[in-house]
């Protein structure tokens, strides 16, 4: 195999059926035996110029002419010349900033598989049934072994065009909704639904994805798709957290009239604003997480 160092992908004709597309579209996936880069290669420099002031050096030579009287007298003649000489010193200061986000359900390290619920991944994204309220649930801190840690971003690209988010500031604790996701929407076919993370601070061990409506373009889907991104400053795990957990499920008897409904471990409710706290503050935690 050949090593390389860069690739460019240069596309050259749309599929006939995209014939009347002004943009190349398609997703890319690169698959190699990557590394995690060090902090120091994931910095963006900027740099400072300081200017001192000009400094200016004069020199001065003098010409002595000799000048005849009739009594015999030299008297000299002076003439000056200036000669300047500027100066210029320029300081520069460079400062890094970090840019540790990366996706953390792009690498089993991160956030392994057995951490995600609610949803299977598939080569179209993740796929959460429609006709019914399901959720796919991301357990960030991967059953208490990550400390909450601040989520810069959560996108959904795909077959979705309006989502609720929840979030979870304790592992184990209840999932609060974040009441400005229902207005969010994306409508295009290709067009990201992108969430900001909850107020500048807040530390999450969990996130809850329960999306809503289909894009107009796949209203005749069964099931909600898409390629799920969740940034932050994830590290790797180390071996023992990334041991699946081995869980005991007990089943409670329900009264025949009213029935429990399970969908992958994620049960209903209504979604209107009264009830979003009964649900989520509801026997939800009982429920084995696969």
């Amino acid at each position: 195999m050949l090593p390389i160092s860069e690739l460019r992908i240069v596309p050259k004709e749309f599929k006939s059926a995209a014939s009347g597309d002004s943009l190349y579209q398609f997703f890319l996936s690169i698959e190699a035996c990557f590394t995690p880069l060090p902090v120091s290669c994931t910095t963006t420099t900027t740099s400072t110029t300081t200017s001192t002031p000009t400094t200016s050096t004069s020199t001065t030579t003098t010409a002595t002419t000799p000048t005849t009287t009739s009594t015999a007298t030299t008297t000299p003649t002076t003439s000056t010349s200036t000669t300047s000489t500027t100066t210029s010193t320029t300081t520069t200061a460079t400062t890094t900033t970090p840019s540790c986000a990366v996706d953390g359900l792009s690498d089993e390290r991160f956030i392994p598989s057995f951490a995600v619920s609610g949803a299977n991944y598939t080569a179209s994204g993740y796929m959460i049934r429609t006709g019914g309220t399901y959720a796919m649930t991301v357990d960030i801190s991967v059953f208490g072994c990550r400390m909450p840690i601040t989520v810069e971003s959560i996108c959904l690209l795909g077959n979705i065009q309006s989502s609720y988010i929840l979030y979870q500031t304790t592992y184990g604790g209840l999932f609060s909704p974040n009441l400005l996701s229902a207005s969010q929407s994306a409508t295009g076919v290709s067009d990201p639904l992108c969430f900001t993370p909850p107020p500048t601070g807040m530390m999450l061990t969990g996130v809850r994805i329960s999306p809503q409506q289909l894009k107009s373009a796949f209203s005749s889907d069964t099931a909600f798709r898409a390629y799920i991104t969740i940034k932050a400053c994830f590290t790797p795990l180390n071996n023992t957290c990334l041991t699946t957990p081995t869980t005991t499920t007990t089943t409670q008897l329900q009264h025949p009239q009213q029935p429990q409904q399970l969908h992958d471990n994620v049960d209903h409710y209504h979604y209107n604003y009264s009830d979003k706290y009964k649900y989520y503050n509801s026997a939800h935690n009982n429920l084995s997480r696969r």
